[in-house]
């Protein structure tokens, strides 16, 4: 199939905002959680140096969750201008079906799905090799390793 100039363009505008929210989005996670955990990593007496090789470990993480954002976003950002200055209806009054004028926008989210797929599994990899003393091990663990309840009856019921 050839692309043409309206596909092209779509393409294009929705590549350049998925990149540029995809690649936004996972600093912002990082700002976020630096600044609830700051306390607990300066408690610990860690370096920056330290903490930035953990979060540098952890960013394919970060911008596997940003990619259905990014996707959204770009989409918005996309479509907003054509339907702001009437160039959808004029592309459907030429004769496009709206299938076929956002087809550009499901192949952009196709490769961007594929995309994150293959960032899913090298993420654990690139974690690992770039910070093998994670903050997270340092920390404490991420989940309860044991669970204790107390019932009103008097009894304890545990889950490990």
């Amino acid at each position: 199939m050839r692309l043409r100039v309206l596909d092209r363009y779509l393409l294009g505008s929705f590549a350049r905002t998925f990149a540029l929210t995809a690649l936004s989005a996972p600093l912002l996670f990082v700002l976020a959680d630096i600044t609830e955990r700051l306390d607990g990593y300066l408690a610990q007496g860690l370096t920056a140096p330290e903490i930035a090789l953990s979060y540098a470990g952890q960013f394919p993480l970060y911008l596997t969750w940003a990619f259905p954002i990014a996707a959204l976003v770009a989409t918005l950002f996309t479509l907003n201008p054509l339907a702001k200055h009437g160039e959808i209806h004029a592309a459907l009054a030429a004769g496009i079906p709206l299938l076929r004028l956002t087809l550009p926008l499901f192949v952009g989210g196709a490769i961007a799905s594929l995309l994150g797929f293959g960032l899913l599994e090298a993420a654990p990899r690139v974690g690992r090799e770039l910070s093998p003393g994670s903050l997270e091990l340092r920390s404490g663990p991420a989940y309860r390793e044991a669970f204790a309840y107390l019932t009103d009856a008097g009894e304890i019921l545990t889950a490990r």
